[in-house]
């Protein structure tokens, strides 16, 4: 399976998904008294002063998907940043590219093909080196990436027998 999406030599999300610290803020980092950012860290939402971010500036003003574990993705708007507990998993001028491109991390496509690297459910950038970047100003639903890369059903079968649907 894996053989057959990397046939067509596509970019790969562990080229989009940020590094560790994607905003240069560890895991410890915790919000300030005031802030004109919001940071999203481990025990909730608070503020942040835009001015002690060097790294990751540019996503700042975009929408992110955020993860931390296979099963925990989440939505960031545009002036919201996370500490080092999440990878960005992607940023986007537009909120719908977002929603698609998570709809599309959920699929039982990408999960099986990152499960064909990732050992545990902790998440790096390497763990998405097989799954193809798309289109995401479009939906994409399992029937449509199966059929894009000509998965037999027994193929099919085989993701759908191993990795549960999304909510």
């Amino acid at each position: 399976i894996v053989k057959k999406v990397k046939e067509d030599g596509e970019l790969t999300l562990d080229k989009v998904v940020s590094s560790r610290k994607p905003f240069g803020l560890a895991t410890t980092a915790k919000p300030m008294k005031t802030g004109d950012i919001t940071l999203r860290y481990n025990g909730g939402r608070g503020p942040y002063k835009s001015t002690e971010i060097r790294v990751g500036t540019e996503m700042i003003d975009q929408w992110k998907i955020i993860i931390s574990r296979l099963s925990t993705m989440e939505l960031l708007k545009p002036g919201e940043i996370c500490s080092e507990t999440y990878l960005v998993a992607g940023a986007f001028d537009s909120k719908e590219e977002a929603t698609n491109y998570m709809d599309y991390l959920k699929t039982q496509f990408v999960r099986f093909l990152i499960l064909q690297i990732a050992m545990t459910q902790q998440l790096s950038k390497a763990s998405f080196a097989f799954v193809p970047c798309q289109d995401f100003t479009r939906k994409w639903t399992d029937k449509q990436l199966f059929e894009r890369y000509d998965l037999s059903s027994k193929e099919v079968n085989y993701i759908q027998g191993m990795i549960k649907e999304m909510a």
